[in-house]
């Protein structure tokens, strides 16, 4: 079953007939969970149209989760052969507006199964919620081909139609080609439905510039949860684990400050902590402070937790979501022999040359050209204190510079790693994702699946509960030290005086 990807890059329009190759990395093995390959698409004459790194399959023991709630009724579907003859007819005939497929003995005069009530009632349109003019139209249109539902109100939330962060990047880029609006996708947030979207669209001087913080659930009156971007700077896929904590939990999402044009992009590691810190502090001044990162997002959780405590102030929960430590990997390499060298070299050559020996060598050579690139001008900028061009500007490039160039200082507080079971890293890092010795207490927390499966069905809940667990213990410990300062007859530490346990809307 398809679980996700890691990035997709298109090059062309897909002709009706191509060729794929797909690469089966040596870390694949029969008895894995989840198998990652490499596809490259080509044309005939073997021009590389797309290419898609590190699509994620799940092996699933029993179809029964494929089937949901169609298990308990008579399956409705159509044979394989059927299947391939219906898409070659799809590819070769006349452009076609919808395709019918029946499947052998189903009569078109039957009424098909109903739809669960649940799909029904998200899917049905409101009375007065039609779309009233052609921008509305539009993202109606869009929402329906993309979310899959028969009909939309304007009125309607586009995550409770089920939409997540790959519908949502769908759909901005269709806005921008249409509109030639390039609105962030944490934009979803603050305009959750097509009447809300269309006011921005509509006027384009009222937008405003995007912001580190931004609020994904604003209200509750439990201590606000921060969550930190990955790599790419998005905080969209967060609305998944929101769905499922406490619906008294106040949750704000921290996307990258590269996003915003209107200053130089920070690349340093100390200088992002320390700007996330000062726009978390505009939405609460005081703490205690929760907050956790993804992948990327937990190393800059790290140096946030640092930061602060060199404030005087208190990190409560600091929460690293399957992140590994980004420098010990270099730090092992350096402490290898001769011959463990040589071999990693070895390993490191087959691997390039398969992939300048496939059909897509020249967008590979073009890829590695443009990182090595993009990492000695970022150097050079980054030397001479200047800021990088925007031409030059990629979200992902700029935080990996900043990962690769940040050295961890020793944290004397308490960090929770969230480390799924399935290792994609380095497996020298170990147990604590190579985190050992940089805090005074580290606890893991086992996810179940790998990197790519902790914002899937059946995961997110499991790392949900778990952040839950931790918020509550780390709220009973901040009151039980603020309880015995003032019976001391102090504050509990730095200059806080008061229990803010209350983010304010």
């Amino acid at each position: 079953m398809p679980v996700s990807y890691g990035s997709i890059h298109l090059y062309g329009d897909l002709p009706r007939r191509l060729w794929c190759q797909i690469r089966w990395p040596r870390s694949n093995h029969v008895e894995k969970e989840i198998a990652t390959f490499d596809i490259v698409l080509a044309d005939e004459g073997g021009a590389v149209i797309a290419e898609i790194k590190e699509f994620a399959l799940r092996r699933l023991v029993s179809t029964a989760l494929l089937a949901g709630e169609a298990a308990e009724r008579e399956p409705v579907t159509i044979s394989s052969d059927a299947g391939v003859r219906a898409f070659a007819a799809m590819v070769d005939g006349p452009p076609l507006s919808r395709i019918l497929a029946v499947p052998s003995g189903l009569r078109l005069d039957e009424p098909m199964p109903a739809a669960s009530p649940a799909r029904a009632s998200a899917a049905a349109a409101d009375s007065d919620g039609e779309p009233r003019d052609e921008v509305e139209q539009r993202l109606a249109q869009w929402w329906q081909e993309l979310l899959g539902v028969e009909h939309v109100s304007i009125h309607q939330d586009f995550f409770d139609l089920g939409g997540h962060s790959l519908v949502a990047l769908r759909l901005f880029t269709k806005i921008k080609n249409q509109f030639g609006q390039d609105l962030g996708l944490a934009t979803l947030f603050e305009a959750r439905t097509i009447e809300e979207l269309a006011n921005l669209i509509r006027k384009p001087q009222e937008q405003k510039a995007p912001v580190s913080v931004v609020g994904i659930r604003t209200g509750g009156s439990k201590p606000a949860l921060f969550l930190i971007h990955g790599v790419y700077g998005n905080v969209v896929k967060f609305q998944t684990l929101v769905q499922h904590l406490s619906p008294d939990q106040p949750v704000y999402g921290i996307q990258s400050q590269a996003f915003d044009k209107t200053g130089p992009a920070l690349m340093r590691m100390e200088d992002l902590a320390r700007h996330y810190l000062q726009e978390m502090r505009k939405h609460q001044p005081g703490g205690p402070y929760h907050f956790a990162g993804f992948s990327f997002g937990g190393i800059v959780a790290f140096e946030m937790a640092r930061q602060l405590h060199a404030m005087g102030e208190h990190a409560g929960f600091v929460g690293l979501i399957d992140t590994w430590h980004p420098n010990r990997v270099r730090e092992l390499n350096a402490k290898q022999t001769m011959s463990q060298k040589l071999a990693r070299r070895i390993d490191w050559f087959k691997d390039h040359l398969r992939e300048i020996s496939g059909p897509g060598r020249a967008e590979y050579l073009k890829r590695r050209l443009s990182m090595r690139f993009k990492r000695i001008v970022y150097t050079i900028y980054d030397t001479a204190g200047k800021p990088v061009p925007r031409s030059l500007e990629n979200v992902g490039d700029i935080n990996s510079f900043a990962a690769l160039h940040y050295k961890p200082g020793v944290y004397p507080g308490r960090i929770d790693i969230f480390r799924a079971e399935k290792a994609w890293g380095d497996q020298r890092l170990g147990h604590l994702l190579g985190w050992d010795g940089l805090a005074e207490s580290i606890e893991v927390h086992e996810i179940p699946g790998g990197h790519l499966d902790i914002f899937a069905s059946g995961v997110i809940e499991v790392v949900a509960r778990e952040i839950e667990a931790c918020l509550k213990r780390a709220t009973s410990e901040y009151v039980a030290q603020h309880e015995a300062a003032q019976a001391a007859g102090g504050p509990s530490n730095g200059s806080q005086e008061r229990l803010p346990l209350r983010l304010p809307h």
